[in-house]
């Protein structure tokens, strides 16, 4: 489906070296509307620290949203679109990261977000991830993104330096810690201008990336940007995160993750529901202790005045 005419040797010697690869073939525009139709019935929670949830039918739903990124509440509820399962099942893109990984990948996440034109304080470009920084979730792992609108120079697009996975320790920080945001005015001091990639595209564009290199999304001047995001790991070794619950799935994605152990470790119907609890119980949680931390702002401004 994405992989059309694109050998899995070519993928991976891609990631090998660069670590991205940008594909020539776009998805569909009729599957990228599936999706985007499927997403509607998702709700997505605002950046700490309120943790709010909202419904979002159309760019409109987005300006009176105070916050640059809106990300998925739910990864189940992205999984359980038909044409996202489709998606998953393009073996030729299975095949390269089963190569670069050096095992049959575990699928882990399937998420998606909604980034918009908001502020560009560094608190709002952190919780946005559009400072550059590294993800550190797995021992090894590569991230699918798909771009569910156009994006150009303008309204994010992904940006990544070329060979960062392979020499990050060459180039980071006295005392750098894991995932540490970093500026665009360090790396352009150690890294040369032509290893800044970005990357642009219409609606359907997909690229892969081992994103233990430096990359973010750029932040947005205008307009928004909506995008669609699988994960794949070597390994969930020492790593807490949210179960698929394969019950209400497609049938052939059914059978093939029957057939495919490895693949669906992440896959386990109680578990689902029981993590579905907990995450519920950690939202109530942090918007009570949200309101007693406004109340008490509130209660030292009114005593000040007094």
């Amino acid at each position: 489906m994405i992989s059309k005419n694109i050998s899995s040797d070519v993928i991976f010697d891609s990631l090998e070296k660069n670590g991205f690869f940008q594909f020539p073939e776009k998805i569909d525009l009729d599957l990228v509307e599936q999706i985007k139709e499927g997403i509607k019935e998702c709700t997505f929670i605002k950046n700490p620290p309120t943790h709010q949830l909202y419904k979002i039918n159309n760019v409109n739903d987005l300006k009176t949203i105070d916050s640059n990124t809106l990300w998925v509440y739910e990864n189940q509820k992205v999984l359980e679109i038909p044409a996202v399962q489709k998606i998953l099942l393009d073996f030729n893109i299975l095949s390269a990261i089963e190569k670069y990984l050096g095992c049959q990948p575990i699928h882990v996440s399937c998420i998606t977000w909604w980034s918009k034109f908001n502020k560009l304080d560094e608190t709002s470009l952190n919780y946005g991830a559009q400072l550059y920084h590294q993800d550190k979730e797995f021992i090894k792992f590569v991230k699918i993104f798909v771009y569910l609108s156009d994006v150009d120079d303008t309204n994010g697009p992904h940006e990544y330096i070329s060979g960062s996975h392979r020499d990050y320790e060459e180039h980071i920080p006295k005392n750098y810690k894991m995932s540490q945001r970093l500026s665009d005015e360090y790396l352009q001091k150690v890294y040369p201008k032509d290893r800044f990639k970005s990357f642009t595209g219409q609606a359907g564009t997909v690229i892969i990336t081992d994103s233990n290199g430096f990359h973010k999304g750029k932040p947005l001047q205008n307009g928004y940007r909506q995008l669609l995001q699988f994960e794949f790991a070597s390994s969930l070794y020492f790593n807490y995160l949210p179960s698929f619950n394969d019950s209400t799935l497609i049938q052939e994605y059914r059978e093939f993750l029957q057939k495919n152990e490895r693949f669906a470790q992440n896959y386990n119907s109680k578990k689902y529901h029981l993590d579905l609890q907990k995450n519920r119980k950690n939202r109530i949680k942090y918007f009570f202790e949200f309101s007693k931390r406004e109340i008490k702002k509130v209660a030292k401004k009114v005593l000040f005045k007094s």
